[in-house]
């Protein structure tokens, strides 16, 4: 390769490493932003959206096709184009639609796309007719609340009518409901009572004294009458003892005067305490302190230390040293004897580091031996350093160099190659076919063997394994099995059969048994109606509150004899339904007095009453909410005997002689817990005593029934009470009876006589245990919603307990039925047109081929999961007549032997007429086979010399070249001949090799050696292919090869690739070098090759493109074939 050669390849490998590749700009598809619309809508709209990339425009063409629709249903423009800018990747195509007057089925069209598009290039559009309906009536309002109190809900409805001609038309809805918003009113909320919390502060500071408290509850909605939401009361506090504060102490001395010698401070203190008491005043100062002037003595004058000055140079050049410092200072006064008026010291100096030289490093390669393989020379270095120092000597040397031997490896030794040797099955599974056959050779005695050194070889032979079958025709089609459908328009299975006959060699994928789906119908579907409205269907189950009532609807089946026997024609649901509103009793509320007692003594009487709430809107009422009694009142005697009173005054005299100072107090009745239950077994009053406890003091006690009866005290109900000197605090606990009586609530006084205080008297409120009823529980369902999909119906349900002596009329559960709507109803498409779903069965000739509809289900959670959306069906197809193949041609050369001498092989084709008018063809109209050539042997024989492959009989036409002679063929027989063979495998005597030139192995070396300087990072090899097959026609203009490497590969790579004539000539195609580039993650390029399409007939022509340098991986070659255009295919089938 001259200089010049190489200058061209190594600029071209340069300008090649920055090539970028092509942007990929994106392919288009089409779907529809809403499938079905009404006619009334005005336009459809197409979304386009484009798909695999977005760099640079894109351009399409649409054609609008109609399906179902008129050429008037359509008014815009059928066709046109839509173009997609850099970085766009979606639009839209707005088809007009007429809206008319004429009352029609639904109505389809398609939209195709044409030119770069994606698979998704055609989307069909359904329009639902608007002139079948009528207008939607108003809204009914309907049923009631669906709660009592707070928010709830109703429906309301709204219908529309069919009025086309033909029902079967009106596919949409014809009702509709709507659900509104009501509230009777906001239901009660009554809180917790809150904590009771302090008004104000204590009376006191400190010391007992009293306190307020309240708490609070809300109520919210309709609130009982009368609610009380505060309560207060007073109760006992005391912050703390009162503290108890000494006096201040006196002055003291704290620390020392603030000087040694002349005017100063001091501090003093003093102190005083707060005890007996944990509310000693936050502010109350327990420490106070002073400052006072003090001077111990008058001071001298000391000036201060002079700066510290060097007295001599550092120790040392370089590194750490020391020098001598001094300073002074003066004093005038009274001076202390022990000062000094001069210092001296010692400090560290450093002029610089001292520099650390380091050894020589070990010898280290600079540059790269100066051969590729065998003996050679290269260079080496080593340095050393000087650091931690600004001294280092000025002719100190660093670095050094040498040159030693160096060998990379020994030079590479190349084995002949072996024999051919089957790789792979024969191409055909019955007839004639062709196998590859494969040899190797080594590279060895060295780890430099050329990195595009070809080590295999691969060839094309004849083969035949069996003779082909004989297939019969289809049987006729036979029922497999009944209709899918009891009524309307089915499906059924239909089967057919073949034999393969007359061979060992039937394909096991060959089907003998095919099936296909057909209409089929038993009968008409029954028409069924719309269910009539709900009716009442007897009376409401209460006389009063909420009950319940039956209400029923019917529908009719007909137009058919398939009516399904579980048809329901009747059904029937719970309301709720309320004649008025049943009455609310209250509790009885405490007795409590009407007026004065009618006597003041001797026994009297007074009026009480009671009341309790009545809430009925029935009529007449049954509720007595009011009652009064007369009860006794005044029962202490009205005179007292003379002698009583002489008594009295007596010990009153007494008493006011012997009064002392000490106070008896006065006694008050409370109660520990003002209510209690029927089975605690007593009331327990608390009797206190104040204002005194000195002596003894007696007091009597009376119980009187205010509510009870007689029996239900079991104690005594009259008694005294004595308490002892110091005694401040007793008890009377009063028996009562547990009985099984169902009793209201009941109440009893004790009344105070004798030393009594304001407090005299106490009321025990006793609670009946004999009965206890809880609280409704919340609705529950019960059962499911009576409609599985519009408005129903619910059946709830609640319930409570009573335990004790429950009254007769108790109920421990209530049921309702309010409205309910699992979801809306679904609403169902018609089916679409039957579309293609695949392609033929066959290529050529009658087939079968899949189709398919859908429908729709939309509008609602509930369509069912058994109703098939899509359906399909096999119809009959023929793409085209299947080809008339004619006879093969004689096989012919199609350029030179591969080698000159030594052995090499040459391809030959033959041809064939194919009469097809399936596009594309699926006839092979051209073969090819390698055979072996230029097998040059040591005397002089008669031969063609060449390996018959087609049929493998072995013998020679007997007209070959001097020199040459046939080879064993495949069935033993000894070629003809009159060669002088010897007894090697194939009967060559001598293998003559074709040496290298200088030129060729100089133009190796280089290439060599720039794939080691331009060495990249990629992760494992390239290697090339072709695209499609590698044989093209001449008028192609090009043939296509494809470099692929690792995906798993990043960062640069390339390769040098390189064209090589074998029967091509010079101006068929360029013989040149080029490199291609791999960068980040690409793993694919693609190599268009340009071919010359002349007007000269010539054979078949083959060339070879080889990686020859960078990342080469295998396989590292492959061949192209070049079909002319111009050449006779057969002695009677020419072009012209």
């Amino acid at each position: 390769m001259s200089a010049v050669t190489l200058l061209s390849v190594f600029a071209f490998l340069l300008i090649s490493s920055v090539q970028e590749t092509r942007a990929q700009t994106g392919q288009l598809c089409v779907v529809l932003m809403q499938n079905n619309v009404h006619e009334d809508v005005g336009s459809v709209v197409f979304e386009i959206i484009r798909k695999g990339g977005s760099t640079g425009s894109v351009t399409v063409s649409y054609t609008i096709t109609d399906v179902t629709t008129e050429p008037d249903d359509i008014t815009g423009p059928r066709t046109g184009t839509l173009t997609l800018g850099d970085g766009e990747t979606t639009a839209t195509i707005s088809v007009p639609i007429n809206d008319d007057t004429l009352e029609e089925d639904s109505e389809q069209f398609t939209l195709s796309l044409d030119g770069q598009i994606g698979p998704q290039s055609q989307a069909t559009a359904l329009i639902f007719d608007n002139d079948v309906y009528s207008p939607w009536a108003t809204w009914e309002v309907g049923g009631v609340c669906s709660v009592t109190c707070g928010p709830g809900n109703s429906t309301d409805t709204r219908t529309r009518t069919c009025i086309s001609v033909i029902p079967i038309r009106c596919v949409l809805p014809i009702t509709e409901t709507r659900s509104v918003a009501c509230n009777p009113g906001a239901c009660p909320v009554i809180t917790e009572w809150t904590q009771w919390t302090n008004e104000g502060t204590c009376t006191t500071t400190c010391g007992p004294g009293s306190q307020a408290q309240s708490r609070t509850r809300t109520c919210t909605g309709l609130c009982p009458t009368p609610f009380e939401s505060s309560q207060t009361r007073i109760v006992d506090c005391e912050l703390c003892t009162c503290p108890v504060i000494s006096a201040w102490t006196e002055w003291t001395d704290v620390g020392s005067c603030s000087t040694t010698c002349g005017p100063g401070t001091k501090t003093q203190a003093r102190t005083r305490n707060c005890t007996q008491s944990t509310c000693c005043p936050g502010d109350l100062s327990l420490r106070e302190t002073r400052t006072v002037a003090c001077e111990l003595c008058t001071c001298p004058v000391i000036s201060q230390w002079t700066e510290w000055t060097n007295g001599g140079p550092c120790s040392t050049t370089c590194g750490p040293g020391i020098r001598g410092q001094s300073r002074t200072r003066t004093c005038t006064g009274l001076c202390p004897p022990d000062l000094t008026t001069e210092e001296t010291r010692t400090v560290a100096c450093e002029l610089c580091t001292c520099p650390v030289i380091s050894e020589w490093t070990e010898w280290a390669d600079v540059g790269s031996c100066s051969t590729t393989c065998g003996p050679g020379t290269k260079m080496q270095a080593r340095t050393r350093t000087c650091t931690q120092s600004t001294c280092c000597p000025a002719d100190l040397s660093l670095r050094e160099t040498r040159t030693v031997e160096c060998e990379l490896c020994t030079c590479p030794v190349i084995s002949e190659w072996t024999e051919w040797a089957d790789d792979g099955t024969c191409s055909r599974t019955c007839g004639p076919g062709t196998k590859t056959q494969a040899r190797t050779r080594t590279c060895t005695q060295s780890t430099c063997c050329p990195a595009d050194l070809s080590l295999r070889e691969t060839r094309t032979v004849a083969c035949e394994l069996c003779t082909c079958p004989v297939i019969s025709q289809w049987t006729e089609w036979a029922d497999d099995g009944t209709c899918s459908t009891t009524c309307g328009t089915g499906t059924k299975l239909q089967a057919r059969t073949r034999t393969c006959t007359q061979s060992t060699c039937c394909p096991e994928n060959l089907p003998l048994r095919e099936m296909r789906i057909v209409s089929c119908e038993l009968c008409t579907c029954p028409v069924i109606s719309q269910w009539a409205e709900w009716a009442d269907d007897g009376t409401c189950s209460t006389s009063c509150g909420p009950g319940t009532k039956t209400q029923a609807r019917t529908r009719t089946c007909s137009q058919s004899t398939c009516c399904p026997e579980i048809l329901s024609l009747r059904q029937t649901r719970m309301v709720s339904c309320e004649l008025c509103t049943c009455p609310v009793i209250g509790p009885w509320c405490p007795w409590i007095k009407i007026g004065q007692c009618s006597k003041t003594c001797g026994g009297g009487t007074k009026m009480q009453f009671r009341t309790r709430v009545c809430n009925n809107t029935c009529t007449p009422p049954d509720c007595v909410n009011r009652e009064e009694r007369t009860v006794k009142c005044g029962q202490n005697p009205c005179q007292m005997p003379t002698a009583t009173v002489f008594s009295v005054f007596a010990f009153l005299l007494i008493s006011n002689v012997l009064q002392t100072k000490a106070q008896s107090g006065l006694i008050c009745v409370s109660l520990l817990d003002n209510s209690v239950n029927e089975d605690a077994g007593q009331v327990v009053f608390q009797l206190l005593r104040k204002q005194g406890s000195n002596g003894s003091i007696t007091v009597n006690y009376t119980i009187i029934d205010v509510t009870t009866e007689p029996d239900d005290i079991a104690s005594s109900r009259t008694g005294s009470v004595t308490f002892l000197d110091g005694m401040t605090e007793m008890s009377i606990p009063v028996a009562i009876n547990d009985d099984t009586l169902q009793e209201d609530t009941e109440q009893f006084t004790i009344t105070l006589t004798g030393a009594v205080g304001p407090e005299a008297q106490a009321t025990a409120l006793i609670f009946d245990n004999d009965i206890f009823i809880t609280q409704w529980t919340a609705w529950a369902d019960n059962g499911t919603c009576s409609a599985t999909c519009g408005s129903g119906s619910q059946m709830q349900s609640r319930t409570r307990t009573c335990t004790g002596n429950c009254p007769a009329e108790f109920t421990s559960m209530e049921t309702r039925t309010v409205a309910c709507m699992i979801c809306a109803c679904p609403v169902i498409s018609q089916w679409t047109e039957w579309a293609d779903d695949g392609t033929c069965s066959t290529t050529c000739g009658p087939g079968t081929k899949m189709q398919a509809r859908t429908r729709t289900c939309t509008q609602s959670t509930c369509c069912p999961t058994s109703l098939p959306l899509r359906e399909t069906r096999i119809v009959s197809c023929s793409l085209c007549t299947c080809p008339v193949i004619g006879p093969w041609c004689p096989w012919a050369d199609s350029g030179r032997c591969s080698k000159t001498c030594g052995g090499g092989t040459k391809l030959q084709v033959r041809t064939r007429e194919c009469t097809n008018t399936c596009t594309p063809s699926d006839c092979v109209k051209r073969d090819e086979r390698s055979v072996k050539c230029n097998l040059r042997f040591g005397t002089v024989g008669q031969g063609d010399g060449v390996e018959t492959e087609g049929r493998g009989d072995g013998r020679g036409d007997g007209q070959g070249t001097d020199g040459q002679g046939g080879r064993r063929g495949a069935d033993g027989q000894v070629p003809h001949g009159e060669g002088d063979v010897d007894n090697g495998p194939d009967g060559l005597e001598s293998k003559d090799k074709k040496e290298m030139s200088t030129t060729t192995f100089l133009a190796v070396f280089v290439l060599l050696l720039i794939s080691i300087v331009q060495q990249t990072k990629a992760i494992s090899g390239i290697s090339i292919s072709n695209v499609v097959n590698n044989s093209v026609n001449e008028g192609d203009g090009k043939i296509v090869f494809k470099l692929t490497r690792d995906p798993s590969s990043t960062g640069f790579a390339f390769v040098g690739a390189m064209l090589t004539h074998i029967t091509t000539q010079s101006e068929d195609l360029v013989n040149n070098i080029q490199t291609y580039n791999f960068f980040g993650a690409q793993t694919e390029i693609l190599i268009e090759v340009p071919i010359m399409d002349d007007t000269l007939p010539e054979p078949t022509e083959e060339f070879r493109i080889t990686l020859i340098s960078g990342a080469i991986g295998s396989p590292s070659e492959a061949t192209g074939f070049i079909v002319d255009n111009d050449f006779c295919k057969c002695a009677v089938y020419c072009n012209n």
